[in-house]
Order: structure tokens, then C-alpha cells, then sequence
């Protein structure tokens, strides 16, 4: 991660959501905005990943 960071910060986030969110490479490049939620108090944000093999 470290690395990745010193790389940019592009870099680094596409990183950080593939070990946090615990997704695929093809789930994480298959996600539009669409795909984002959030509750009706606007407290969290949800992902709901529709593709991705």
C-alpha cells in the first residue's frame, strides 16, 4: 500500500477499495454511479455491485 501511495493517489485508492471493500478487479471497474446508495437520513453510503465475474 505504501508503494501505491508513492505512486499517486489514483493509485492508491483504486488499491485501498479492492482490499477494503473486499471487491474484484472486473467488480470495481464495472461500478457506475448508479451503483451507490444511500440511506434515507444520508448517514451512509451503500455500494451494490451489479457485474463483475
Amino acid at each position: 500500500m505504501n508503494q501505491l501511495r508513492h505512486q499517486g493517489y489514483r493509485d492508491y485508492l483504486i488499491g485501498v477499495s479492492l482490499v477494503l471493500l473486499g471487491l474484484r478487479v472486473s467488480e470495481l471497474v464495472s461500478i457506475k454511479w448508479g451503483h451507490f446508495h444511500s440511506d434515507p437520513a444520508e448517514t451512509s453510503v451503500w455500494l451494490t455491485v451489479m457485474e463483475g465475474q
